[in-house]
């Protein structure tokens, strides 16, 4: 779910400033059964932070960070990390 971003006015320069930060947050979950009659749960749970800015007043770009969670049959397994930029 996305949530409302947040807008700035004033944050950085003429050549380089942040438009907004945009919050977002995902579940998800699956159950799986086997051939051999094995069952199977997984679930997940994250957050994601969008930073809209541009560079040179004309680049747009989107640095993205974020991170989840993830679960098998009730049991925590792993947290993954994100970051990724996207050049307009």
């Amino acid at each position: 779910m996305n949530l409302p971003p947040i807008r700035f006015a004033e944050v950085g320069t003429a050549a380089f400033y942040l438009s907004y930060i945009r919050p977002a947050v995902f579940a998800g979950a699956m159950a799986t059964e086997a051939p051999d009659a094995t069952n199977h749960r997984y679930a997940d749970l994250g957050a994601q932070l969008d930073l809209n800015f541009t560079v040179a007043l004309r680049l747009p770009m989107v640095f993205s960070v974020g991170a989840a969670g993830g679960w098998r049959d009730g049991h925590y397994r792993k947290t993954e990390w994100l970051a990724s930029l996207k050049i307009m």
